[in-house]
């Protein structure tokens, strides 16, 4: 069974398979795609019909991978894992990072020391029945965790997507993208969200 690609101008290539044949039909299976499909013309026919990635070269009739379409949808795909890795870490809600920010400034000063007040480490530990003190060093701890490993993050989202567009085959490419987050984190440093024990 061939496919066949037709070309009408002005009009949308097709693929298209011939109709089903009567037992008097006499026509070849290439008359009966063109009778089905008038004004179009024959450019090629095909074995099989491409797959996802694929397109075809009407030159010769080759069934090719679109190397950009694959780039695009891996290169998509490593921003995505690389924000769901994130989100392990960070509370990804509008003015989130202003919180982590006052609260890890505020943890600092706090264990530093300073005389307060501390609103936003006060607020949390009245919440989350957690002393201040105790809340302050896990706050910390968070944030250097966060500081060690956000550059790595960010060199094996970048790494892989450069990998990715001067890979030449789609295997290569695809191995290039399948990045392991997980290694990236220290396993001796506790995952513990920025904002504290028990916090959002």
């Amino acid at each position: 069974m061939s496919w066949y690609y037709l070309e009408k101008e002005g009009e949308r290539p097709k693929l298209a398979l011939a109709p089903g044949r009567a037992v008097t039909d006499e026509r070849t299976d290439a008359e009966r795609v063109l009778d089905a499909y008038p004004g179009y013309a024959v450019v090629c026919t095909l074995e099989r019909a491409p797959e996802q990635f694929e397109f075809i070269d009407p030159a010769t009739g080759a069934i090719e991978l679109d190397m950009a379409a694959i780039d695009a949808e891996l290169l998509a795909s490593i921003d995505a894992a690389a924000g769901a890795f994130r989100g392990r870490f960070l509370t990804t809600i509008i003015g989130q990072q202003s919180a982590y920010r006052r609260k890890e400034t505020e943890a600092r000063a706090l264990v530093a020391g300073g005389a307060g007040p501390w609103p936003m480490i006060e607020a949390e530990a009245a919440a989350t029945g957690v002393e201040a003190a105790e809340l302050a060093a896990v706050i910390i701890a968070g944030a250097d965790t966060w500081a060690d490993l956000e550059p790595k993050i960010e060199a094996a989202r970048l790494g892989a997507k450069k990998a990715v567009t001067a890979a030449t085959t789609e295997a290569e490419k695809r191995a290039e993208a399948a990045i392991q987050w997980d290694a990236l984190a220290d396993p001796t440093k506790p995952v513990q969200p920025l904002g504290g024990k028990g916090s959002a």
